[in-house]
């Protein structure tokens, strides 16, 4: 008789430890509450507003392609932080498009061909322009014409 009272004791453990089990998946399932969403943080917004835009005369040079020559035909516009930096780039113009020449004729067509590229000679522009400013900054560089042939 022991033995029959312990294995229905276990039984009844198992029994119980199962519908519990299920009980609490139902619960879960279709009656609790949801739980609370995470926070996602959303991107933040694009800038509606533009500062000051300064166009630089258009650029064309001779690419760094050994063989045949090939050309680039560039027309940037950049825009500012300031009103004051318009007047500096003025200042600066023969400096701003030596460099920017410069820059532009160490390109080899293989260099422009992808949109990271692009978006890395944009970088390198961007960077170039503020290392010569003191009154504000370059913020952003837009291509108006980019054409290599």
């Amino acid at each position: 008789m022991g033995k029959k009272r312990i294995l229905l004791i276990v039984f009844a453990v198992v029994v119980l430890g199962l519908l519990g089990g299920g009980g609490f998946f139902a619960y879960q399932m279709f009656l609790a509450p949801p739980p609370e969403e995470a926070v996602v943080e959303a991107p933040p917004e694009p800038r509606v507003t533009m500062g000051p835009v300064y166009a630089l005369d258009p650029f064309l040079v001779n690419l760094a392609d050994p063989g045949r020559p090939r050309f680039l035909k560039l027309v940037m516009q950049v825009e500012l932080d300031a009103q004051e930096v318009q007047v500096e780039l003025d200042t600066l113009k023969p400096k701003v498009r030596d460099s920017l020449l410069t820059l532009l004729s160490s390109k080899a067509s293989a260099d422009l061909v992808t949109i990271a590229d692009k978006e890395r000679l944009r970088n390198e522009v961007l960077h170039r322009l503020n290392a010569f400013l003191s009154a504000g900054r370059v913020v952003e560089v837009y291509f108006m014409d980019f054409v290599v042939q």
